[in-house]
């Protein structure tokens, strides 16, 4: 979804985590508000944020992932 807003990779990976929830969120509010097929999903009213610190583990375990057999830059 980030790449249908046309966010550059660099931006992605400077922006905190909570504010990349934030915008999937909003993006995917938008996209359910404004189809003409779709039926608006019901609300979790019992959702609670994001740990940061759990988050940025799983981030950085996604990265080092990806980048594994990479050479350094």
């Amino acid at each position: 979804m980030l790449g249908a807003k046309d966010w550059p990779p660099d931006v992605v990976l400077d922006t905190p985590i909570p504010l990349l929830e934030i915008a999937l969120k909003g993006t995917t509010a938008f996209i359910v508000a404004t189809s003409p097929f779709g039926k608006p999903a019901e609300e979790d009213e019992d959702e609670e944020p994001a740990d940061p610190a759990e988050a940025a583990e799983e981030f950085v375990s996604f990265l080092s992932q990806r980048s594994a057999g990479r050479p350094p830059p």
